[in-house]
């Protein structure tokens, strides 16, 4: 009988009943909420780790997380865009014993800023449009030449470009009469 309980005594602080909800629509460095659930025999306070291979390691986004809170919202780092990220609540004082994990997830790209801007360059050109960005931008200047149109770059590594120029004569010939 002795031994029955030592077996339970030693099982049951391994037994947590701290739940860990898959965050909704993370991006990088974006927000991000993490809720839980959690009953009186659970820990005190534990610590979030953001685990992905990418990282070959743990990444620590929260310590002494209040368990009474139910959620925390907090600004993901940068981190790469992609699959298979889980977060899991650890002991503060030893990451390796881990007492909830939540299923895989994504976290996707930040969100796009768009920018317009209307500008006149030297020698009588002027260049106008507006421009979505993720990424770079590039910009190009001429003389005597109208541009207007509008660029699109979805990626760092991809543009898209669409422009009308239209040649503006400097000096008209004189009528003949």
């Amino acid at each position: 009988m002795f031994s029955k309980l030592c077996a339970l005594a030693l099982v049951a602080p391994l037994a947590s009943a701290l739940i860990l909800s898959i965050p909704e629509a993370p991006t990088s460095g974006g927000q991000m909420t993490i809720k839980w659930t959690n009953e009186p025999n659970d820990p005190e306070t534990w610590s979030f780790e953001l685990i992905n291979t990418a990282f070959n390691n743990a990444f620590a986004i929260a310590n002494n997380v209040n368990p009474s809170a139910s959620s925390l919202t907090l600004t993901i780092p940068i981190v790469p865009v992609g699959d298979g990220y889980t977060l899991q609540a650890v002991n503060i004082g030893d990451i390796n014993q881990v007492y909830a994990t939540t299923g895989s997830f994504s976290i996707g790209a930040s969100s796009t800023s768009t920018t317009s801007a209307s500008t006149a360059a030297s020698s009588g050109s002027s260049v106008s449009g507006s421009t979505l960005v993720t990424g770079s931008t590039t910009s190009s200047r001429s003389s005597n030449t109208a541009v207007s149109g509008s660029s699109t770059n979805t990626s760092p590594s991809t543009s898209a470009t669409a422009a009308t120029r239209s040649a503006i004569p400097l000096a008209l010939p004189p009528f003949i009469t």
